[in-house]
C-alpha cells in the first residue's frame, strides 16, 4: 500500500500531476469562487475578456464558472465510478487469483463474455431504461468497468499466492482469511490502486461522452459533455461555449494519461 501511495505521490509532483492537481482544485473551489454559476452577470454571448475570461452564455452567465462547476460534477462522478469498478474488480479478480481452479476458469469465461459485449450500446439502453442519473452511471460502471481491475488483481494475487512465505503461512495452519488479509492483499493491490488513481480521467471522459448524447445525467445538470453539446450549434458565432469546456476536458484527459505513464514509469518525465 505504501508503494502505491508513493508512486502516485511521485507522479503528482510531475508537470502532468501538477496540471491534474490544478484542475481538481479549480473544481473543488468552484462553489467558493462562483456560488451561483447560473447567475446572470454580463451581456448575452459576450466574447472572452477580462471580466469573463471564457465569455458568457446566451443568458449572460459566466462560462468559466459553469465549466468549473461542470468539472466538479464530472470529477466526482469519475472518482465514484472508478471506486465502484475497483471494488467489483478487486473482489472478483482476488477470488479467481487466490482460489484458482474452477473459480478461475469461471472468471475467465465471464471476463471474455463481458469483453465481447457492445458496452456502449448497452450503457445507452440502460440509461433509457433507468433514466439518466448518477446512479445509472455507477450501475453501468459496476457492470462493465470492473474488467481491467479484475484482470490485474487476478494476475497479482496469483503471483503472490505462489510465493514461499504464503505457502509457509498456509502450511502452519493460519486461517485463509488471515493469510489473505495480512499477506496476500497488501502485497497484491499496489499496481491495482496505482491504475485506479491514474485513470480517473478515462472515467470522466466516458461520462462526458455519454452526457454529450444526453444519456448520462438529467437535463439542466452542469456537466462538460452537456455544455459541449449545448454550445455546438453556435460554434461559428459563439465558439467559446464549446471550445473552453472542450479544452478543460482535453486537459483533464491529457494530464490523466501522462500521470498514468509517469506513475507506471517513474524514471521518465511526462
Amino acid at each position: 500500500m505504501r508503494g502505491a501511495a508513493g508512486a502516485v505521490g511521485h507522479g503528482l509532483r510531475s508537470p502532468a500531476g501538477l496540471a491534474m492537481v490544478l484542475l481538481v482544485l479549480l473544481a473543488a473551489l468552484a462553489p467558493v469562487l462562483w456560488p451561483d454559476p447560473r447567475a446572470v452577470g454580463g451581456d448575452r454571448l459576450a466574447a472572452p475578456g477580462w471580466q469573463h475570461p471564457f465569455g458568457t452564455t446566451l443568458l449572460g452567465q459566466d462560462v468559466l464558472a459553469q465549466t468549473a462547476h461542470a468539472l466538479r460534477v464530472d470529477i466526482l462522478l469519475g472518482v465514484l465510478a472508478v471506486l465502484v469498478s475497483l471494488a467489483v474488480g478487486a473482489l472478483l479478480g482476488g477470488v479467481a487469483g487466490y482460489l484458482g481452479g474452477r473459480f478461475d476458469r469461471l472468471f475467465v469465461a465471464v471476463a471474455d463474455l463481458t469483453q465481447a459485449l457492445p458496452v456502449a450500446l448497452i450503457l445507452i439502453a440502460l440509461a433509457f431504461s433507468l433514466g439518466p442519473s448518477p446512479s445509472t452511471i455507477l450501475i453501468g460502471f459496476a457492470l462493465f468497468g470492473w474488467l481491467p481491475y479484475a484482470r490485474l488483481t487476478r494476475t497479482e494475487v496469483a503471483r503472490v499466492r505462489n510465493l514461499e512465505y504464503i505457502k509457509a503461512a498456509e502450511l502452519i495452519g493460519l486461517p485463509r482469511t488471515v493469510v489473505v488479509a495480512r499477506h496476500v492483499g497488501p502485497n497484491s493491490y499496489d499496481q491495482v490502486l496505482v491504475y485506479a488513481a491514474a485513470h480517473v480521467g478515462v472515467a470522466v471522459q466516458t461520462i462526458a461522452a455519454l452526457a454529450f448524447i444526453g444519456v448520462a445525467l438529467p437535463d439542466g445538470t452542469l456537466e462538460i459533455g452537456r455544455m459541449i453539446a449545448t454550445g455546438a450549434p453556435r460554434l461559428r458565432d459563439a465558439w467559446w461555449l464549446t471550445v473552453f469546456p472542450g479544452l478543460a476536458l482535453v486537459a483533464l484527459g491529457v494530464a490523466s494519461g501522462r500521470l498514468a505513464r509517469r506513475v507506471g514509469d517513474p524514471g521518465k518525465e511526462y
